[in-house]
């Protein structure tokens, strides 16, 4: 649920498509409903996007980045409706452009996280039946959006820590140190903070880290909820900025 999954590739590919109207079905609920009865295979799939016409890859092979590093690769939104990545960027773009609000382009929906108000732009879809799972109910049928977009969530756990953090600092040590957050190889809010001296988190501090860390965990572990990447399970570090910072 947390992040996108590395779907694999069905190891049989033997034989011809088998394209029905059920294998063009480009609504999830309807899709997974057919995969799940066995009346469609992943291997059959002839997804159409309906915003350029052209296929919907669905298999890791498939992917083609364009020159803009984006792919064709089927993403599903809130709604359940399949598009191709590189169409979502785009149509995203463009309302951005003209100051619009961004909408699935078949029912009109609009995804935004509900605490920052910046744009969901949808989930990966599985090429694999034992990654259907991985897929939220709808809105409409008991999925919910993600409070925060991953940048924004990053921001809020920030602000959450250092707050903690500064009820045990004296006044004085408040500017000289910081949290830090670090995964997936990167480091908040600034990169160069790796570079900075770690120093011990008081045992009144990590305790709070343990508590945040599991709330957070339950909240994102949640199957109805439609979120990107996950936050819990960061590493949290405080760091020394020196005595110029104070």
């Amino acid at each position: 649920m947390c992040s996108y999954p590395n779907f694999t590739t069905p190891i049989d590919f033997n034989g011809p498509k088998k394209v029905t109207d059920k294998s063009k079905e480009t609504y999830w609920p309807q899709l997974a409903s057919h995969i799940d009865n066995d009346a469609v295979e992943f291997k059959d799939l002839a997804l159409n996007c309906s915003m350029c016409l052209e296929d919907i890859t669905v298999f890791p092979h498939e992917h083609v980045e364009d020159n803009n590093e984006e792919t064709h690769q089927g993403v599903i939104l809130p709604c359940g409706h399949i598009f191709g990545a590189s169409c979502i960027s785009k149509s995203a773009q463009a309302s951005i452009d003209t100051d619009t609000m961004i909408r699935c382009p078949t029912c009109r929906g609009a995804f935004v996280h509900p605490k920052c108000d910046h744009f969901f732009f949808g989930l990966l879809m599985p090429s694999n039946k034992s990654d259907m799972g991985l897929i939220p109910p709808t809105l409409n049928n008991g999925g919910v959006l993600a409070d925060y977009c991953y940048q924004c969530g990053v921001k809020k756990t920030l602000e959450d820590l250092n707050e903690e953090l500064h009820k045990i600092l004296t006044e004085e040590s408040r500017g000289r140190f910081v949290v830090s957050l670090t995964k997936g190889g990167e480091t908040f809010p600034q990169p160069w903070m790796e570079d900075c001296q770690e120093a011990r988190a008081p045992a009144t501090f990590r305790s709070f880290v343990a508590r945040y860390d599991r709330r957070l965990d339950k909240y994102e572990g949640s199957t109805k909820l439609w979120i990107t990447r996950c936050h819990a399970g960061t590493a949290v570090r405080i760091r020394d900025l020196g005595p110029q910072a104070q």
